[in-house]
């Protein structure tokens, strides 16, 4: 797993959601925090992709990410 960290005031359950919809998952990191966190962050698991999905997977992300 990675954190991809998000830029601050951007909420990491509705980027979850809108890349769900682009067919990517991810994992908001405020639902693993004790306390709220000074910004979201992505929980990325990647080891069973094949490099050909990751790829595909960054391109979704960067363009869900672009609207963010």
């Amino acid at each position: 797993h990675l954190v991809g960290w998000l830029p601050p005031g951007v909420d990491d359950e509705t980027v979850c959601r809108r890349l769900a919809e682009a067919g990517v998952e991810a994992l908001p990191l405020s639902r693993y925090a004790l306390s709220p966190l000074p910004r979201g962050g992505l929980v990325l698991g990647y080891a069973g992709a094949p490099h050909r999905e990751i790829r595909l997977g960054v391109r979704r992300m960067k363009a869900v990410l672009g609207k963010a």
